[in-house]
């Protein structure tokens, strides 16, 4: 963390102790609880939003506490359990959980005692001078801190700033019973939900991978494959639980990137070897494909109503409850999968074949240098987009667009995961430029996919004296009218992102970035 207040502190329970309980400077402490001791359960997503971010949600089972990474308290009445964002109700704490997914469980994520205090410190004359907020918090295995925030007199004398400097001494070091700020840097670095939780395997989606310059091809491709096998298989447990849809999504998209590897790799590893694996990831992506396509159905669920006037409202609930009763059946057969010991033995023989003793066999190519692999391939790809992109006109296909998306695919996937072959300044610049494209190419593909879903779900309900039930087909008629429209409308951006995506100084950029000395030749 950084750019924090300088007012705010972390102390061990020690040094609570020794600045409730001796006089300094001239100062006597008096420490006033401000509220009852209450049991807590912490709060986070799976990606672990809150802690990232130095902030800890509490649940006290009648509140919701929010502690920011700047020691700000924030309160706020609950009267039902929260699994989502949505579930807070409206109000300042809910506001400034706006960066949260509304796509991921709160869950906990430990559990202890917290209490609200005040420090103050009185002068001979009894007056209060200065005084410390604070937040008394127990966690895992007999942790402890207090998050205090420091209030002083604007006109602060000689015993204030002393007893200012015997706080910033105070709590060094960073163990269960000894937490504080220590000297500034520590203050900055500290993340102090991890000395309450500690957590053993943090979960990263884009896991950062040092692939060393001068690496061969295999390598840099084992060392890749490596670090996503189990950035998937983490997500496991959530899918199988039914936490929420972003289990299943980011463990399909760590499945897409190993399928991208190989394919970027083909030639480093035998090919049957790589065919056998290809064949694994196809059919586990197949076999949950169903099931995360009606997860998008169900999370467009809200937009539908709002598109859709009142009346119209009695046919989608009969949609929806198909498609929820048609996912239950689909979830468990996916969990079934997962929980099975032929996928358990699959997933762990793919994860051992990409060790430094690994049975995968060598291909022509496994010794080349990684680096220029990558550039060529890079290159190539570049290429391939710019040249799919100018054939786009106002008479373009579906299908010649949705070539286009998988060629962004192909082209991203690589660049995110060789970054560390190149300058992260302009590569960044790159990514973010592709997914502007990818971007709209996607809205566009959502709309198409959503009106094949509608069509596809009218032919699962069942029958009404041998014809569709009348209101969902009117339902899904209007919203099939609406999605196009839209359609129509998203297609009209698509020309503008490709215009500055293929521009002579995008090229340019991407020929810098790669290799200034290797010319990008212009798919216009």
């Amino acid at each position: 963390m950084s750019n924090l207040p300088s007012d705010r502190y972390y102390l061990s329970p020690s040094a609570v102790e020794q600045l409730s309980t001796h006089q300094f400077a001239g100062f006597t402490p008096e420490l006033i609880a401000l509220s009852d001791i209450t049991p807590y359960t912490a709060l986070d997503d799976f990606d672990q939003t809150l802690r990232k971010a130095g902030g800890l949600l509490l649940d006290t089972g009648a509140t919701l506490e929010l502690i920011e990474a700047d020691g700000r308290l924030f309160s706020q009445d609950r009267d039902a359990p929260v699994m989502f964002k949505s579930d807070i109700p409206d109000g300042e704490l809910a506001q400034r959980l706006n960066h949260l997914s509304p796509l991921r469980r709160l869950m906990p994520m430990g559990s202890g005692l917290w209490q609200r205090a005040r420090l103050d410190f009185v002068d001979a004359a009894k007056g209060v001078k200065c005084s410390l907020s604070m937040v008394f918090l127990t966690g895992a295995a007999d942790r402890a801190v207090a998050v205090a925030i420091w209030h002083e007199p604007e006109q602060a004398d000689e015993q204030v700033h002393r007893l200012r400097q015997r706080l910033s001494r105070l709590g060094t070091g960073t163990g269960p019973d000894s937490i504080g700020p220590g000297d500034e840097a520590d203050q900055h670095d500290m993340n102090w939900v991890d000395a309450l939780f500690p957590l053993e395997h943090p979960y990263d989606a884009k896991p950062t991978i040092r692939l060393d310059q001068d690496a061969c091809a295999d390598d840099a491709a084992n060392e890749i494959v490596a670090a996503l096998i189990p950035v998937a298989r983490a997500n496991e447990p959530g899918i199988i639980a039914d936490h929420d849809s972003e289990f299943l999504h980011d463990y399909r998209i760590q499945l897409r990137k190993i399928r991208s590897v190989l394919g970027q790799y083909k030639k480093v590893y035998k090919k049957s070897d790589i065919e056998s694996i290809k064949d694994l990831l196809s059919n586990l992506m197949k076999m949950t494909g169903r099931l995360r396509d009606l997860d998008v159905q169900l999370l467009e669920r809200p937009r539908y109503y709002d598109l859709l006037p009142q009346s119209l409202h009695a046919g989608l609930d009969t949609l929806f409850d198909l498609i929820t009763q048609t996912r239950e059946v689909e979830h468990a057969t996916v969990a079934e999968l997962l929980s099975s010991d032929s996928y358990q033995n699959d997933i762990q023989k793919l994860s051992a074949m990409f060790t430094p003793s690994g049975a995968l066999a060598k291909g022509r190519h496994a010794r080349k240098p990684a680096r220029a692999h990558a550039d060529k391939l890079l290159l190539k790809r570049f290429r391939k987009v710019c040249k799919l992109a100018a054939r786009i006109d106002l008479d373009a296909s579906d299908e010649q667009l949705h070539s286009l998306r998988i060629h962004c695919k192909k082209l991203r996937y690589p660049l995110e995961l060789s970054a560390s072959f190149y300058p992260a300044g302009p590569l960044n610049a790159q990514i973010a430029a592709l997914k502007k494209l990818q971007d709209t190419l996607g809205r566009y593909n959502d709309y198409a996919v959503q009106q094949q879903n509608l069509i596809k779900a009218l032919l699962d309900i069942p029958l009404q004296d041998g014809a569709p039930d009348i209101e969902v087909a009117q339902s899904i008629g209007a919203l099939i009218a609406i999605l196009r429209t839209r359609q129509r409308e998203e297609r009209a951006r698509i020309h503008k992102s490709i215009e500055r995506f293929t521009s002579e100084a995008s090229q340019a950029s991407f020929k810098s970035l790669i290799r200034p000395e290797t010319p990008v030749a212009s798919a216009k």
